[in-house]
């Protein structure tokens, strides 16, 4: 895997309140380093709250937004499905996967090879 700044060039939000992450006006094919043979991008984000003490933790996710590779300026919106229980410290993490589209169906680029996971911040 690689490193996000390595991958991914556009600014982001993220609401530590509510773990949304927000990428406005992303254009993929300007602010990705995009893999040969990539048609698509999907993004996800976790939202997790972990106490080191107990090991006990509560992880929500976003639903997986996915868009082809253009110059089109988008907004993509990363919503967990709620703020995660507990109490401890609070890490927020964004996924970005590469996928090549064959016969009107995406496949992982070569098995994931170039996709991305990143702790994006620590409360």
């Amino acid at each position: 895997m690689f490193a996000l700044q390595a991958v991914f060039h556009a600014p982001f939000n993220l609401d530590t309140l509510t773990g949304v992450v927000t990428i406005a006006d992303f254009v993929p094919l300007d602010q990705l380093q995009i893999p040969e043979g990539t048609s698509h991008v999907s993004f996800r984000s976790a939202f997790i709250n972990l106490d080191f003490v107990s090991g006990e933790f509560d992880t929500q996710y976003s639903t997986v937004v996915n868009t082809v590779l253009d110059m089109n300026p988008t907004t993509i919106t990363l919503t967990p499905a709620g703020v995660p229980t507990g109490t401890g410290t609070q890490l927020y993490l964004l996924l970005i996967e590469f996928f090549q589209e064959v016969n009107g169906v995406q496949y992982p680029l070569r098995n994931g090879a170039f996709n991305v996971l990143n702790l994006i911040d620590i409360v």
